[in-house]
């Protein structure tokens, strides 16, 4: 399993863009990724690409997201769960570090943002370098993360947190086209 499924599916719960529910994320150059996983059910909806023409074993950047409805907590304990969050990552990669939990507003809603290095993740026996974003929406919550196989460049670092920026937060209003593509 990867290093960011099993805690992150453990603290948020799926909005499918299918049946139009909750809240979703829709990356703004969907166009130019490759779905490599695509997981719609009752509890989560999560939606892993990567660029046009690499794989799911051999890519150079990897941007997954999840929704998951009806988690929805007061800010207090949002930031607790979210610090849960990035202790449990750091516990499934022995000798991982992590940035520190930023906590900030995001359209009005509770957010937070920390990065990952896993430099030897246990079950691959690859890196996964990750900035991690998870937003407390209307319904529930949504998360992205942005995974680079080697430690990014502070450029590289600064363009994912701007992609996360530019990450379209959707509902079945929405009435932007890339919502209900």
């Amino acid at each position: 399993m990867k290093p960011y499924l099993i805690p992150i599916t453990l603290l948020l719960a799926a909005a499918a863009p299918a049946h139009l529910t909750g809240e979703w994320l829709v990356p703004p150059d969907r166009e130019t990724l490759d779905t490599i996983e695509n997981v719609r059910n009752s509890l989560k909806m999560k939606t892993v690409y990567v660029g046009r023409g690499e794989t799911p074993e051999n890519w150079t950047r990897r941007i997954t997201l999840w929704s998951y409805p009806g988690r929805v907590d007061g800010r207090a304990a949002f930031a607790e769960s979210m610090t849960g969050l990035r202790q449990d990552i750091l516990t499934d990669c022995p000798g991982a570090t992590a940035s520190a939990l930023r906590l900030f507003d995001w359209a009005d809603r509770p957010a937070a943002e920390f990065g990952v290095v896993c430099m030897l993740y246990p079950i691959t026996g690859r890196p996964d370098i990750y900035l991690v974003r998870v937003i407390q929406g209307r319904t529930g919550r949504v998360a992205s993360a942005i995974t680079f196989r080697r430690p990014p460049t502070d450029a590289e670092t600064g363009a994912a947190r701007d992609y996360l920026d530019a990450l379209l937060l959707c509902t079945p209003a929405s009435a932007l086209p890339a919502c209900h593509q």
